[in-house]
């Protein structure tokens, strides 16, 4: 049988009762709309305390970090450009004809293996799930708008975010090896930033796109 967790509401110290606590008591704000003196110091306390608070994320006093519209306005904003950045960059593959399925030529990274001959391999899948832009994009992207470009890396540089950047593809060896650093793997990763930096190299190029 499984455990399931529960976690039961909150319990007023005033009034003992659950669901809420003692800084939303509805019977302590009715006392101090009953003109009660305890009531009205306590809520005035409440409110002098709010108003001294300062938020973590944009560092300005009333409010902390859950009521911060900064920080959600921020939040909105990047994920708006990271589903920008992966629509853009699939759009990119998509006209170049790289897709699953494609046939890549691929030479191993390391000058310590003999890269005279490439490996044929063929795309197997392609990764865009807690992928972030690269800094190549995010620097085009931002080129003077620099109330966005602070915007998004205040949010990131805040947020405990467990992504990576670029989209990146599978590939898997036709011949069972050849891939990777050393190139006794018979699959890889390649990011599609370094694709295409490979790709501008020309005839010298690690990685090419066959068909």
């Amino acid at each position: 049988m499984g455990s399931y967790s529960y976690r039961q509401p909150p319990r007023c110290s005033h009034c003992w009762q659950r669901g809420h606590t003692k800084n939303h008591c509805p019977d302590i704000a009715q006392a101090a709309k009953d003109g009660q003196d305890w009531a009205i110091r306590y809520i005035n306390a409440q409110k002098q305390s709010t108003k001294n608070r300062k938020c973590s994320y944009c560092k300005e006093q009333g409010h902390n970090k859950r009521g911060c519209h900064k920080l959600k306005e921020d939040k909105a904003f990047y994920d708006k450009i990271v589903k920008e950045f992966i629509t853009t960059s699939l759009e990119e593959m998509n006209k170049s004809n790289l897709g699953a399925g494609s046939l890549i030529s691929y030479k191993p990274t390391s000058t310590l293996v003999n890269c005279e001959t490439a490996t044929v391999a063929y795309i197997t899948e392609i990764v865009t799930k807690n992928r972030k832009p690269t800094w190549q994009w995010l620097a085009k992207r931002f080129r003077g708008k620099g109330q966005e470009e602070e915007a998004f890396d205040r949010f990131v540089g805040y947020s405990d975010l467990h992504s990576h950047s670029d989209i990146v593809f599978k590939i898997q060896s036709v011949t069972g090896t050849g891939l990777g650093y050393w190139g006794d793997s018979d699959t890889c990763w390649v990011e599609y930033e370094n694709f295409k930096r490979e790709a501008e190299r020309g005839s010298e190029s690690r990685i090419k796109l066959l068909g």
